[in-house]
């Protein structure tokens, strides 16, 4: 398989998902993931949302309004929005650090199901590098 160069890269490759989490919290868990696709005029794939709600451990909230959930169950609603779009790279922008250290250590294992079962390459920007624990791989000029 051949390496693209960063020209032929496209946008919808690659999904950041803010610390924010940008939601909306009057829309479902399922208005919400599959939000970008409406937006896009894009029809959603049901087996793929199940897919990604059973990836990010979500499979039995679709109905639930974001208001029910908890802050780690939210951060899951965001990184299932950003894996409805199928992106090929995921950069999380440290959203670990807006949880507390139990929800923290399960979004760290989310983030690698995701990366393992769905096989996207997944970036994590954290402020404790200990956090995010041992990453696979780190390239040689990202280490300070």
């Amino acid at each position: 398989m051949r390496t693209p160069t960063l020209t032929q890269i496209q946008p919808a490759d690659v999904v950041v998902v803010p610390a924010s989490f940008t939601l909306l919290s009057m829309l479902t868990v399922e208005e919400n993931v599959v939000l970008p696709l409406r937006l896009a005029g894009l029809d959603t794939d049901p087996e793929w949302l199940g897919t990604v709600l059973r990836t990010v451990e979500l499979d039995g909230c679709a109905g639930t309004r974001l208001g029910d959930l908890s802050r780690g169950e939210q951060l899951r609603v965001a990184l299932a929005r950003a894996l409805a779009t199928r992106p090929a790279t995921l950069v999380v922008d440290d959203l670990t650090g807006t949880v507390d250290s139990v929800t923290r250590h399960g979004a760290i294992r989310t983030l690698r199901r995701i990366a393992e079962e769905l096989g996207l390459t997944v970036v994590l920007a954290a402020r404790d590098a200990a956090e995010a624990g041992l990453p696979d791989r780190i390239p040689g000029d990202a280490v300070s």
